[in-house]
């Protein structure tokens, strides 16, 4: 195969079944910037782009791909654009990136520095599947944008937030388990830092939230 390729556009192959075989993986494609599969209907299992360090953009709408491996800094990246299918989703040192749209089965949410994130939306089916989030100096307001939505979330790391929301809101994360940096269990206080401006809360219930979030400015 050719191991200088740059751009990949298969969208709409209604008869690509395979990304994986040793001919057609792309992981061992370090010049990758583009990658359009978009609506290959029989495309499944897991999009290996772990040595694309360049890559700029990814369309995988309309396959059954559940699963993408992006390299462990993705710099360069400012367009991401999954299938429905995809369960987890890990960014890091996303610069560029300014819109996620979460798939219906996402699970699994972990976003390090991404400072031009500005929107993130969800399917129809909103975040009835995401079950543990990970966002470090976020860049949107983690909790009233997703936490508080997530109706089925069992575990949060938030850190190095700067926000405003409801009391309720940040009392809805005392039902939640905490994770630390390496996805550990531990207790929601230590998962919690930074900064939250209140509205409407009591100088009692305040107090109350200071002792319960330790690490969080009020």
């Amino acid at each position: 195969y050719a191991t200088k390729l740059s751009e990949l556009n298969a969208s709409n192959c209604s008869i690509l079944a395979d990304i994986n075989s040793s001919g057609a993986n792309l992981s061992p494609h370090i010049y990758l910037n583009k990658v359009n599969l978009a609506n290959c209907s029989e495309l499944s299992g897991n999009l290996r782009l772990d040595n694309s360090q360049l890559i700029r953009e990814v369309d995988i709408t309309g396959t059954a791909i559940s699963g993408i491996q992006l390299p462990t800094s993705v710099r360069n990246l400012e367009t991401l654009k999954l299938s429905e299918d995809v369960r987890s989703l890990t960014l890091q040192d996303a610069n560029l990136l300014r819109e996620i749209n979460l798939p219906t089965n996402i699970e699994y949410l972990k976003l390090i520095n991404v400072p031009s994130l500005s929107t993130i939306t969800s399917s129809t089916n909103g975040y009835n599947n995401l079950k543990k989030v990970i966002m470090e100096k976020p860049s949107i307001n983690p909790i009233s944008n997703i936490t508080s939505k997530a109706r089925n979330l069992t575990h949060v790391r938030l850190t190095d937030i700067d926000i405003s929301c409801s009391t309720s809101q940040i009392q809805s994360l005392l039902n939640l388990k905490g994770l630390d940096s390496f996805g550990n269990e531990i207790p929601i206080a230590q998962a919690v830092s930074g900064k939250v401006s209140l509205s409407e809360c009591s100088a009692d219930v305040e107090q109350a939230l200071r002792s319960t979030f330790p690490l969080v400015e009020f």
